[in-house]
């Protein structure tokens, strides 16, 4: 009978050790750096951010959108470009969970995919072999509980391989973490193009400069909000071509740090009429003005703003 026990006890232990071996000191997770989990996935924070809606890059008629359960509440959105490491698709819920730890309390993150071509956004999403995407990660939070200090956590679900990696941060001073650019200053995007911001205007309607015959024009939905409108001057740089709205993404940020994406709308050269950005392809070496736009209330459009600019994991912020 001791024999027996004292067997059993050694073969315990030994499955202690092999259950234990998988497991990895925790990572830190750093900003501006790549940050990896070994032959699973790598992963770049691009922003954080504070919104009541995780869209899509591209904002066009109809799109799927993510928002709090509460009215009251907000979305805390770490997001990232991962890529996928293994030799198979990566599905993003089944592979990699995370969680946001504020106060002792833990919040489950969820995973949202941005398509290629920025379009749409899917729930947990896939990520191809070597492919790159844009990846939300979102949880639902008080609003009085965006001044304490927050800990992102992300791990993987093979306990048999189990990696970790953790960013602690206080949401006022992630914005030290982008470049800044000023109006009329060009900013270059790798892999895409150019932009530059001329200025900041407020209307209830958009329409082309140069009005003739029938055009198309933009008008907001409710009479008691206002446009915020950036025309900006872009120019593809790539060999190929790129849709118009895919030069960069815009969102513009109000004095409560709450978010709002824009979307784009392409002027023609004869500047007669105008049209969605993302149905015109610019190509190589190719020019064109456009106009980020933005429906807010009156009370956001004439406060204090700024603009952040992404593209491919490169992020700057305009004070406007």
């Amino acid at each position: 009978m001791k024999k027996l026990t004292k067997y059993l006890l050694v073969c315990l232990m030994g499955l202690s050790v092999v259950g234990c071996s998988g497991k990895k000191d925790q990572l830190s997770i750093e900003w501006e750096k790549e940050n990896k989990f070994a032959d699973i996935v790598s992963f770049q924070i691009e922003y954080i951010s504070k919104t009541r809606q995780v869209e899509p890059d591209v904002i066009g008629s109809f799109y799927t959108y993510y928002k709090p359960d509460k009215a009251t509440d907000v979305l805390l959105d770490v997001t990232m470009q991962m890529k996928n490491l293994k030799k198979e698709d990566l599905k993003l819920s089944s592979e990699l969970q995370g969680s946001l730890k504020i106060d002792g309390k833990s919040y489950v993150v969820r995973f949202g995919a941005v398509s290629a071509n920025g379009k749409t956004i899917s729930n947990g999403g896939t990520i191809g072999v070597d492919e790159v995407k844009k990846v939300h990660c979102y949880t639902e939070i008080d609003t009085a509980l965006m001044s304490k200090e927050m800990t992102f956590e992300l791990k993987t679900k093979d306990e048999d391989n189990e990696q970790t990696a953790a960013l602690s941060f206080q949401f006022d001073d992630v914005n030290s973490h982008y470049k800044t650019k000023n109006l009329k200053e060009t900013i270059t995007f790798d892999g895409a193009g150019e932009v530059t911001f001329e200025l900041v205007k407020e209307a209830k309607k958009l329409e082309p400069s140069k009005p003739t015959g029938i055009y198309t024009y933009f008008k907001v939905k409710n009479e008691n909000k206002s446009f915020v409108i950036i025309p900006a001057k872009i120019k593809n740089t790539t060999d190929g071509e790129i849709p118009a709205s895919n030069i960069a993404t815009v969102t513009l940020i109000d004095a409560n740090h709450l978010e709002y994406r824009a979307s784009v709308v392409y002027e023609y050269d004869n500047k007669e009429n105008l049209t969605q950005a993302s149905s015109i392809n610019l190509k190589p070496g190719q020019s064109a003005t456009v106009y980020y736009k933005i429906e807010v209330s009156e009370e956001v459009a004439k406060g204090e703003k700024s603009l952040r600019v992404d593209h491919g994991g490169q992020v700057y912020l305009i004070k406007l």
